[in-house]
């Protein structure tokens, strides 16, 4: 599996620099809204996050955290290498 040390908070383009959250941290970002309590995945969208309902067979499933509030998200990083039946 590669190695995942955080999630880029934000974007940059080729060569610039960005922010890194890592595992166990909490991060919010203006103008995103969560779920509470629901888990969020790495989305087939480049750069993007999705709930499980987004999470469609074939997909690797690859859990990125858990959204504590409407505007936090608790990172907890879990790549499993195995795909949706």
């Amino acid at each position: 599996f590669p190695v995942t040390i955080g999630i880029a908070v934000g974007s940059a383009a080729a060569g610039e620099k960005v922010v890194v959250a890592k595992n166990g941290a909490t991060i919010t970002q203006a103008g995103t809204t969560f779920t509470r309590g629901l888990v969020y995945y790495v989305s087939v969208t480049a750069g993007g996050i999705a709930p499980v309902a987004d999470v469609a067979s074939g997909d690797y499933v690859t859990s990125l955290g858990i959204a504590t509030s409407t505007s936090a998200f608790k990172i907890n990083i879990t790549i499993s290498g195995v795909t949706i039946a």
